[in-house]
């Protein structure tokens, strides 16, 4: 099919070479007119240009960003803005029930959200990397390792497994969406009910409103350390927490 009206004398047959790409606007041997090729060029253009750009490596979370491993910043790479404070309101004055442990310092709750307990760390009982730095960090075999972790996870189990409780966030994490590199929820927990009886390994803190505040009892319990590598609202209450632990030879400190 021959072009229905000449090309303007300035532009001759466009020929554009991108990242080794030649086009040529031809259809069999008759050039396309001008308005056509504008068309045509279009959908090119937005394919070659709408890719986005990722200036470092790693993997996005569920919310589309990730920790940059050189700086330790949290950032996105998606449109998606980062997560505002006020969608934790959520979570805010809401009962919800531990379904299962999953170590010391992580449980899950009944709508399927996995909780990491802010400023605590545990032993690892599982086997994965964080075991093995744990082993290396303390000097100790990787089994006794296991056995302390399998100690804590029973701790925090005997805690709250089955029991109602309470959510609350740090100010530090709502950046990030109150969420980890691993898409976990970032909170601290209290029992909504205080049980009638505790085992008597348990060194109760209470919150203001008198409920037991888990976190903290773990810590000062003696069975997980004042995770303090990232600044939280009680992180000098947690140390001294941990302290007190070691000095009274509680837990696994003994």
């Amino acid at each position: 099919m021959a072009c229905q009206g000449p090309l303007p004398s300035s532009m001759p047959c466009i020929k554009l070479k991108i990242r080794e790409i030649c086009l040529t606007a031809l259809i069999g041997e008759g050039k396309l007119c001008w308005s056509m090729r504008k068309f045509l060029l279009i959908p090119f253009f937005v394919a070659m240009f709408s890719v986005p750009a990722v200036p470092h490596p790693g993997g996005l979370d569920a919310n589309g960003g990730h920790v940059n491993k050189k700086t330790g910043e949290y950032h996105y790479h998606r449109k998606k803005k980062a997560p505002a404070k006020s969608e934790s309101n959520q979570y805010k004055d809401r009962v919800f029930v531990v379904k299962r442990v999953v170590d010391g310092d992580t449980v899950v709750l009944d709508n399927g959200e996995k909780v990491r307990l802010i400023g605590v760390d545990t032993p690892e009982s599982h086997k994965s990397k964080k075991l093995y730095r744990d082993a290396e960090r303390s000097q100790q075999d990787v089994e006794t390792i296991r056995a302390l972790g399998k100690r804590a996870t029973a701790f925090t189990n005997d805690l709250v497994q089955g029991r109602k409780v309470l959510l609350e966030f740090d100010e530090s994490n709502a950046v990030k969406g109150n969420r980890d590199r691993y898409g976990r929820l970032l909170a601290f927990i209290s029992l909504y009910q205080n049980p009638e009886k505790q085992n008597s390994n348990v060194v109760i803190v209470t919150n203001p409103n008198g409920n037991i505040f888990v976190n903290a009892t773990i810590i000062r319990s003696g069975f997980g350390n004042a995770y303090t590598k990232y600044p939280f609202k009680y992180m000098e209450d947690f140390r001294t927490y941990e302290k007190e632990a070691r000095s009274a030879r509680r837990g696994l400190w003994k």
